[in-house]
């Protein structure tokens, strides 16, 4: 039964990723191009005492050029079309799919293992006060609670680096995009897919820093 729910878990978590990933994407890219464009804005002003104006500057020397301050829906999509084409929709796409098993048997064997252990740890309660019937099911606030334990470890042990190492590409993507502009990409060094970020945070803040954020990702 397990199995099977994990299967058919497995497949329906696999189809929304596959449906729903450009929309992170999207998301992640406004996120991403807010934070640049207010670095960017902090840094003209200190260099330039400017005061703050609807157009924010990248620096690059010859040939920058200005990018929005607040990025649209639909300016993403384009610049995104621009620079990437339709496959730059499914930036990161790779590591969330191939999780997809992994969340499902997390959530489902956790809350297996949760609901047993709560069903006997009330049976005992129960033959404490000399009440031997059995326990022929849990009441909804103990379903609620096994099946919340079950989607917390699976997001701490599991959704929290795979989210992380996803927005980690996307946001390259950004960067990337503005660097073009500014025909600077030849100084970023680009990280190739999941394995070159893993292996570069990995190096750079040890295996603790594929964990940053775990605990909106929980409560979530």
């Amino acid at each position: 039964m397990v199995r099977k729910s994990i299967a058919a878990g497995s497949f329906a978590g696999i189809s929304s990723t596959v449906l729903f990933h450009p929309l992170d994407v999207i998301r992640t890219k406004i996120q991403s191009e807010a934070l640049i464009s207010a670095c960017s804005s902090s840094a003209d002003n200190n260099m330039n005492g400017a005061s703050s104006s609807s157009k924010v500057k990248i620096s690059g020397g010859v040939g920058s050029r200005s990018m929005p301050r607040n990025s649209s829906v639909i300016s993403v999509v384009r610049s995104t079309l621009q620079y990437g084409g339709i496959r730059a929709f499914y930036t990161g796409l790779s590591l969330p799919l191939a999780a997809q098993a992994v969340y499902k048997s997390c959530v489902f064997t956790t809350n297996s293992v949760s609901k047993a252990a709560l069903m006997e740890w009330k049976r005992q309660e129960r033959h404490k006060v000399g009440k031997f019937a059995p326990i022929v099911s849990l009441n909804l606030k103990d379903v609620f609670f096994c099946g919340a334990l079950g989607g917390l470890v699976n997001a701490y042990l599991f959704v929290t680096p795979v989210e992380y190492v996803r927005n980690q590409l996307i946001a390259q993507d950004v960067k990337l995009a503005a660097a073009d502009a500014n025909s600077r990409v030849s100084g970023i060094k680009i990280m190739r897919g999941p394995i070159d970020v893993i292996r570069r945070v990995v190096t750079t803040e040890g295996i603790v820093g594929l964990w940053r954020g775990a605990g909106v990702t929980v409560m979530r």
